[in-house]
């Protein structure tokens, strides 16, 4: 068996665009997981994660093992910035 983990941007969670990272087949060799880079809100703007967030957010995802997994947020998409 493999974990394959599919590092994607925030626009994964564009609601415009539901399908724009669909999800493989499921198979009983390959377990999927989708790690979603969004962003961070900080008052009434946002930014980018650091190199640091994303790190520790892979990190966590990677030992947390769940087939979709958010560093940082993506809501509301409106922020994104």
């Amino acid at each position: 068996p493999v974990d394959m983990f599919h590092v994607v941007g925030s626009a994964a969670r564009d609601p415009s665009n539901p399908d724009l990272w669909p999800q493989p087949e499921a198979n009983s060799i390959v377990t999927y997981h989708q790690i979603i880079l969004g962003f961070v809100l900080e008052g009434e703007s946002s930014r980018w994660l650091t190199h640091q967030e994303i790190s520790e957010g892979l990190l966590e995802a990677i030992h947390r093992r769940h087939n979709k997994h958010i560093v940082g947020t993506v809501r509301p998409w409106s922020a994104r910035t």
